[in-house]
């Protein structure tokens, strides 16, 4: 079995000569800042299948019977109806689009999410002010471990991906 194969080679030519041989030398150095960098970006362009609204609409349904019924919506009034002044805590928030439709259903006081990413973390807190929501949405960012006395504090723990 090859290790690399003729095609790797021949993107790897492909990328030096478009001029991001820079790039794909930083993706060989370690360094604590890679994954932060990874995730940057603040804009997400449709690039999966799951991006497409055909798609969400058909998961909507396979999870909760209705192309156009959120699963988190779907969540929060199927196993968390009749609970409000939840706490929560969201992990790898990105930008904040989902935790803002969670603090829409109105079951968290409070909703802490984290992220690696200073920029996203900065896009979440700007879109969560545009939808006056920022008394429930704290966004910072921080390791998920980095506070181990953070699981004590919170009722739902949210982890999408």
């Amino acid at each position: 079995m090859a290790w690399v194969h003729w095609n790797d080679v021949r993107k790897l030519v492909r990328k030096i000569r478009q001029g991001k041989g820079r790039q794909l030398l930083s993706k060989l150095i370690p360094g604590a800042n890679r994954v932060q960098a990874s995730w940057s970006h603040t804009s997400s362009p449709v690039l999966n299948c799951w991006d497409l609204p055909q798609i969400q609409s058909h998961w909507n349904f396979k999870v909760t019977g209705d192309p156009e019924l959120s699963p988190r919506i779907w969540i929060a009034e199927t196993f968390l109806s009749g609970k409000d002044k939840l706490t929560g805590l969201s992990v790898g928030c990105g930008t904040g689009t989902a935790e803002i439709e969670w603090a829409k259903t109105g079951i968290f006081s409070k909703l802490e999410a984290i992220d690696l990413s200073p920029e996203r973390i900065f896009a979440a807190t700007h879109h969560s002010q545009s939808e006056n929501l920022d008394n429930i949405l704290n966004f910072r960012v921080s390791e998920f471990l980095s506070d181990d006395k953070i699981l004590e504090k919170v009722d739902v723990i949210i982890f999408e991906g």
